[in-house]
């Protein structure tokens, strides 16, 4: 067991008048799985920041151990990926590493070849948010919180960005979808609306699957309702694929390489604002 102990700690940005922590104090133990949540500007990276020494503080921060940032940033990506994980983690176990790629379902091959060759997907793990079981949103049986609603919104609260894509239904949201951002939308506490919801400040983009429309009308709403979500919308209205008749025929979908590059484009543009 060690201690990290924060004595009167008082900093602020320099040319800003307000500052990120003012006089605070108190004690981490570091067998603790503890976690900051917060909106964005709450000083949550701040705080880690001064953990790794970067920025003058008044106050003291005392501990007996290491710090690492998360992800790590890799100077030169011609290395191999190999190479990256044991300077950045000198006593891993390569059998635990093998088994958390099995998991991501990555080939062990990618360990061997440069960092900068990995495609966005390896480098970055993507989770399909399950929620059929949410009830629907009733302020009645908001607290205590349905297990359901408490599973998504902490799959939600740990991922660095969320990709929405929606079927569009009456040129409008479908309403599983509409009844998920009404859960997310509401405080982690009851009026909590300091703490916020569970998606206040996350990055999120938008693609939609529809007919002649392209999905038009169901990016446009979605595009407003996140905007009235505090969330930050990364790509405006996203990509709209336009779907044939051989697509709904077979509930197969064909897109075609303009569609391919659409996405592509908005996939590098969305990881390169969360990563």
């Amino acid at each position: 067991m060690s201690l990290i102990q924060v004595s009167n700690l008082t900093f602020a940005y320099e040319g800003s008048y307000d500052p990120i922590f003012e006089n605070v104090s108190f004690q981490i133990d570091t067998n603790w799985r503890l976690g900051f949540t917060g909106r964005n500007g709450r000083g949550k990276t701040t705080f880690l920041n001064l953990l790794l020494g970067k920025f003058p503080y008044r106050g003291s921060i005392s501990a007996s151990v290491r710090f690492s940032y998360f992800p790590y940033e890799i100077p030169d990506k011609t290395h191999l990926a190999i190479d990256m994980v044991e300077e950045i983690y000198p006593d891993y176990q390569y059998w635990q590493l093998a088994k958390e790629m099995n998991l991501l379902q990555l080939e062990e091959d990618a360990l061997y070849r440069p960092f900068g060759t990995l495609s966005n997907g390896e480098q970055t793990k993507v989770r399909y948010l399950h929620y059929a079981d949410m009830p629907f949103m009733n302020q009645d049986m908001e607290f205590p919180t349905p297990e359901s609603v408490a599973r998504v919104r902490q799959e939600v609260l740990a991922a660095d960005g969320i990709w929405i894509f929606s079927p569009e239904y009456n040129y409008q949201l479908p309403g599983v979808l509409k009844n998920l951002l009404d859960w997310l939308s509401r405080p982690l506490a009851p009026n909590d609306w300091e703490r916020g919801s569970a998606v206040k400040g996350k990055a999120v983009t938008i693609s939609g699957v529809a007919g002649r429309s392209g999905a038009a009308g169901v990016r446009k709403h979605l595009s407003a309702l996140l905007d009235v979500m505090s969330m930050k919308l990364i790509g405006g209205m996203g990509t709209g694929i336009s779907a044939d008749a051989e697509s709904f025929a077979t509930n197969k979908l064909h897109s075609s390489e303009e569609n391919h590059a659409a996405l592509q484009a908005q996939a590098e543009l969305f990881l390169s604002q969360i990563l």
